[in-house]
């Protein structure tokens, strides 16, 4: 089941942030309710605000 949420959360924010799901990845906390994720190709800002809209 973990596995699961973690790749539906991968493909979530690939999807909002317009990137390919390969260019997403858990830095921390893939089996922990808090995570770091890292996006490849998106500024900070950038990801904050396609989040939030």
């Amino acid at each position: 089941m973990e596995g699961a949420a973690n790749a539906e959360l991968l493909a979530f924010l690939a999807k909002r942030l317009g990137v390919p799901r390969a260019a997403v990845t858990i830095v921390r906390g893939a089996s922990g309710r808090r995570k770091v994720v890292e996006v490849a190709g998106v500024a900070v800002a950038a990801a904050a605000a396609a989040l939030e809209a």
